[in-house]
């Protein structure tokens, strides 16, 4: 009875859901730029709008004379009643995202604010897919002051590997049915009963905590001879888009130093670098943007080792003698 009781008083408490629509009263594009070293290598080009968004990110490499491109584009089958948004109306998304770059993965996404409710798997260079989901549409919230939360968001966005894309926002206002309140009703809350029963005493932890592993340790500096034995760690050098060692790259989430090591000697290369956790970058000379302390990402195949960071490179020898000309 006494529960009966507190579920009642909670329950008078709780504001009223308003009457009322969502309108799309604005748009706005944000552009996901490549990082600020990048920028006198590389060039975004985009192109936004409500049935569809495209991106592309030119890099050229003043040392190998190449140009790669990353690139993506989605198009959107929307609902005619997007304009006007009920409490209570399912909206179904639907798109196609397709990677028309020569390198890199896309994705895309559709959220309302914060919750994202539909995405796609990420796409390699000519592949694609389905972008698609399902909006339960509900009404504002209220704020703890009790003033009426009145503005949201739709957001479109497709994007790469490196975070480099384009967004769409689409802005709705809530419009309150003619004569409803902007704010919760101030209600004073009910007294608050003593506790029928003295709550137990908390019980002690059955499982102690799990010791805190190690940080990782990144290994030594390198020394010794310009041709060194293999797996000697050279240090951790700074990337961009046009890459420091373009030899060979791949990437996947069993990546470790050890295997990005074995790829690149067996290719006949005399470096390896790792990279994000989960890229490996083979050539014959590196360091040519100079040294980095970005190195802070385990390995996705052996998290004891590290793995580069963002545009950072955790390089190594292979044991293959390098070039004359090389590094």
């Amino acid at each position: 009875m006494h529960y009966l009781l507190a579920f009642i008083l909670l329950a008078s408490m709780a504001p009223a859901q308003p009457a009322g629509v969502w309108e799309l009263v604005s748009r706005k594009d944000q552009v996901h730029d490549v990082p600020d070293n990048a920028k006198a290598t590389c060039k975004v080009v985009h192109d936004t709008g409500d049935r569809g968004l495209r991106y592309s990110v030119s890099c050229y490499s003043p040392v190998s004379k190449v140009t790669t491109v990353t690139a993506g584009h989605v198009g959107f089958l929307l609902p005619a009643n997007l304009g006007s948004l009920r409490p209570g109306d399912k909206i179904e998304m639907k798109g196609t995202v397709t990677n028309t770059g020569d390198r890199g993965s896309v994705t895309c996404t559709i959220s309302w604010n914060t919750w994202t409710f539909a995405s796609s798997p990420s796409f390699g260079p000519g592949a694609g897919g389905s972008c698609a989901g399902v909006l339960p549409v509900h009404g504002p919230g209220f704020r703890p002051s009790g003033e009426l939360i009145r503005e949201a968001w739709l957001s479109l966005a497709i994007r790469d590997g490196f975070g480099t894309g384009v967004t769409r926002h689409l802005v709705y206002q809530w419009t309150p049915t003619q004569g409803q309140p902007t704010a919760a009703p101030a209600v004073a809350p009910p007294p608050v009963p003593p506790p029928l029963v003295p709550p137990p005493p908390v019980p002690p932890p059955l499982v102690p905590p799990p010791p805190v592993p190690p940080p990782l340790v990144p290994p030594p500096p390198a020394t010794g001879a310009a041709d060194g034995p293999a797996g000697e760690y050279l240090g951790c050098y700074a990337e961009t888009w046009a890459r420091d060692l373009s030899g060979f790259t791949t990437n996947n989430a069993s990546m470790s130093a050890k295997s990005c090591i074995a790829m690149c000697a067996q290719r006949g290369f005399a470096y390896a670098a790792t990279q994000y956790g989960q890229h490996c970058f083979c050539g014959n000379s590196y360091g040519k943007y100079g040294k980095s302390e970005a190195c802070n990402m385990a390995c996705s195949g052996n998290p004891a080792e590290m793995c580069g960071g963002s545009f950072a490179n955790s390089v190594y020898r292979t044991g293959i003698k390098a070039a004359p000309a090389g590094r």
